[in-house]
């Protein structure tokens, strides 16, 4: 069964990390559904943290452009679309900047290593310390 894991890294003003958060889904295989589905973590986490003023970003170009678009969206991801927006009203500010994939090495190695540990696998020794 496939599957991926998804990991958002929170930083503060300076881009000292502060804390992160993952997920894994079984059998999800779709790259933009995945890039979507932790773009709603980011948020998700964001609320919970009860952080007024945030920064989603995501190497995906398309699920940036359909949160910056903000409109209606019938594509498969569309649901997760409306629902970032339609939680964006917790935030007093909340953007999405799209960063190229080496910028966002981090979060990619946080999705992997969630995932193989889901998947039965051992973490990375120094997990932390690659986090933060």
């Amino acid at each position: 069964m496939g599957g991926a894991g998804l990991g958002v890294i929170a930083r503060d003003h300076e881009g000292n990390c502060v804390a992160w958060r993952t997920n894994t889904l079984l059998g999800a295989t779709d790259p933009k559904h995945c890039e979507a589905l932790a773009a709603r973590l980011a948020v998700d986490f964001g609320i919970e943290q009860d952080w007024r003023n945030c920064l989603i970003e995501g190497d995906c170009i398309l699920v940036i452009q359909k949160l910056l678009v903000a409109k209606e969206d019938a594509s498969t991801i569309g649901p997760i679309i409306s629902d970032i927006l339609r939680l964006s009203h917790f935030f007093g500010s909340l953007s999405y900047p799209h960063v190229k994939r080496n910028a966002n090495s981090v979060a990619h190695y946080l999705a992997k290593a969630t995932f193989a540990i889901q998947a039965g696998g051992d973490p990375p020794a120094s997990l932390s310390e690659t986090l933060c």
